[in-house]
């Protein structure tokens, strides 16, 4: 761990992307040795890190979706808009979210899931859209600093009696409160965010840049899983009591942002409350308290990161050439790119889980888990999974069918395009090979 943390130093003092390009897939193979060690399932690096197949997992796509962030990101480079910056924040969050990941203590957590906020805080105030990215800044700085403090407060009660900090030490034996058990789950329910927390994301999406959504998209939001599963290993019995109100609400969230989805013109907005939809899946599988709802969990956090940022990636494609994502604009695309056309269609089978991506196992896993514990929810899962459906398939005929705008005589595909979309589609077609990965470290 000291080495990737000196890695990442000489790469923030020398700031060079081509640097980068190099060192992020070299730090991407070496923590994939990890998954294949013969020694036990968690690995103590360090008094200060440990990690098991979670951590390394969730490491692997924090590295290499920053790896291609910074791929999307050319534009800044060419253009010279403050291109040091830009770098020297998006590797700033990526050692964040490693030692994220990999620290053992919970006060240690809580300081480095607050200090993500800045960069991204940075890239979205730097680099953003409009004059309404300081509203949407403000909306996440606001949600999830109010929602952390009571996390912190029993993450020091805590420290104080048992004289610990320790992710491994069980306190199963600590009596149920709902005050405490509302201040160890809020933090990363808005984090996710659950469904009626849910208004800073569409707003932080909609206004942040390219890079700025697909890092929140795809690895932020899992932050929010990790410490709820990591925190419920350590409370069982706290957690158990919240999922009597969790599940319900993800659930029926989960239905009612897909039918938001569906009267969504903006491009981004739409994909941002998709997001919202899968991760109440997430919720509710973790809230089920199961290994199956476990499995399925850790198996949707790897494939919605990589299809949601994929997405994202897509839909900044189309609107650096069209200059909007209004859906009544981008019409008739398949004309213009086809394969381009192609890359849309791999992406949104991926997203509403068609086979054989690893977002059908991780659905089929998860809905088999929220179903054993109570057959009522099979109404609001038949309606998150029906709308699924409908707006994916509105948003590939909108795009690429009916009559193009005649100002977009030629679009600007460059083949940097092709291949981004190819890294994030295809590990979702290999990982089926590989399943067992995704679910063993319960």
């Amino acid at each position: 761990m000291m080495l990737t943390l000196f890695i990442f130093s000489c790469l923030l003092l020398c700031r060079s992307w081509s640097a980068s390009y190099i060192v992020l897939p070299c730090m991407f193979v070496y923590f994939s040795t990890f998954l294949f060690s013969p020694m036990a399932s968690t690995l103590s690096l360090s008094p200060m890190f440990t990690v098991d197949t979670m951590s390394i997992m969730l490491i692997m796509l924090t590295i290499w979706i920053t790896n291609l962030m910074l791929l999307v990101s050319s534009k800044i480079k060419w253009t010279k808009t403050n291109p040091n910056l830009f770098l020297t924040s998006c590797l700033t969050l990526c050692l964040i979210l490693i030692m994220s990941f990999s620290v053992n203590s919970t006060i240690s957590f809580y300081i480095l899931f607050e200090a993500s906020l800045i960069p991204t805080l940075v890239i979205i105030l730097t680099w953003g859209y409009q004059p309404e990215r300081l509203e949407a800044g403000m909306y996440l700085m606001i949600y999830t600093v109010t929602a952390s403090l009571p996390l912190l407060t029993s993450i020091m009660y805590f420290n104080t009696k048992f004289g610990t900090s320790s992710f491994f030490m069980p306190y199963s034996f600590t009596p149920v409160t709902p005050y405490l058990s509302l201040a160890l789950t809020m933090a990363f329910l808005i984090k996710m965010p659950m469904y009626l927390t849910h208004l800073w994301l569409p707003k932080a999406h909609v206004e942040a840049p390219v890079a700025g959504s697909m890092i929140l998209a795809s690895v932020l939001l899992k932050l929010g899983s990790y410490g709820l599963l990591r925190f419920m290993t350590m409370f069982p019995t706290q957690m158990t009591f919240m999922s009597k109100f969790v599940i319900p609400i993800s659930l029926w969230g989960a239905g009612l942002t897909t039918i938001l989805c569906i009267r969504q013109l903006d491009l981004k907005s739409m994909i941002a409350y998709s997001s919202v939809s899968h991760m109440a899946m997430v919720i509710t599988g973790i809230a089920t308290m199961n290994k199956w709802g476990w499995e399925g969990a850790m198996t949707m956090m790897i494939a919605h990161g990589l299809v949601s940022s994929g997405l994202f990636a897509l839909a900044n494609m189309y609107y650096e050439n069209t200059f909007s994502r209004n859906l009544l604009i981008n019409n008739g695309m398949l004309l213009l790119t086809p394969t381009m056309a192609l890359c849309w269609f791999m992406t949104i089978s991926a997203n509403m889980a068609a086979p054989p991506f690893i977002n059908l196992l991780a659905e089929v896993v998860l809905i088999t888990s929220i179903i054993s514990f109570s057959t009522l929810t099979m109404i609001p899962i038949f309606i998150s999974l029906l709308f699924t459906v409908c707006y994916s398939m509105i948003l590939y005929t909108s795009l690429h069918h009916g009559k193009y705008n005649h100002s977009m005589k030629f679009l600007n595909i460059i083949p940097l395009y092709y291949s981004v979309t190819a890294f994030h589609t295809f590990p979702c077609l290999i990982l089926i090979l590989a399943s067992n990965q995704l679910t063993c470290w319960t």
